[in-house]
């Protein structure tokens, strides 16, 4: 959490209403886990977060995302929600943290990681190491799946 903090303390115009940093849990309970930790942090440093998750009423997540948040806790379903529905926009995203992404596609959350990911508008760098990043930890830890888009040349780094 405290990187993505010190990231979003770094970045201009931050209280626009979007998320700076979206952290994706596969559970409710690892979310509002997440949420409660990181509490402490972004009180010391001035940074608005929430945590969306299923299972909740949506308005107060909404009016929480509406009063503008730096750092957003979510998970996959009620975060696709919440975009579809246009209360949300992932395009200031630049911190993406996929809490137990094991779990997550073990549990089968791959396609909404991938339409998440298609949220985010990221550099080309960015993009790279995304991709590098998915391709060793997938490939080698999660039965071989992988994140990787089908067809591309895997990367020799």
């Amino acid at each position: 959490m405290l990187p993505a903090l010190i990231h979003a303390a770094g970045q201009s115009n931050a209280r626009s209403g979007d998320p700076l940093v979206l952290i994706l849990a596969p559970t409710r309970e690892l979310a509002q886990q997440i949420q409660v930790v990181g509490a402490d942090f972004c009180a010391a440093t001035n940074a608005r977060s929430t945590c969306i998750y299923g299972g909740a009423p949506k308005p107060p997540q909404k009016r929480e995302i509406r009063y503008g948040i730096e750092v957003c806790i979510a998970t996959p379903g009620r975060l696709l929600d919440f975009v579809r529905e246009k209360t949300i926009n992932l395009d200031r995203v630049t911190f993406f943290v996929l809490d137990e992404a094991d779990r997550m596609l073990d549990m089968g959350f791959e396609p909404q990681i991938r339409k998440i990911i298609k949220c985010i508008r990221v550099n080309n760098i960015l993009k790279n190491l995304i991709r590098k990043i998915f391709y060793i930890k997938f490939s080698l830890i999660v039965k071989r799946r992988c994140l990787v888009p089908h067809g591309r040349k895997k990367s020799k780094n």
